[in-house]
């Protein structure tokens, strides 16, 4: 299987692009599963989730 730039999930933490296949850490939160590169991303992440959450949504407003 190939995998394309649209089959990646990003980790919310540092922003790599990750096979979602391949990745074993993850989190549940608030409905959604969100996808780490690392030890340090996910703990970082369950710490504090909303200010990863809402920095991207901040970054993604202006996208239109």
């Amino acid at each position: 299987m190939i995998i394309t730039d649209t089959d990646m999930v990003t980790d919310p933490v540092c922003g790599k692009k990750l096979d979602p296949s391949k990745v074993a850490l993850t989190t549940d939160y608030e409905g959604m599963r969100y996808y780490f590169c690392s030890e340090e991303c996910k703990h970082r992440f369950d710490y504090n989730p909303r200010a990863y959450l809402e920095s991207e949504l901040i970054s993604t407003d202006f996208a239109d």
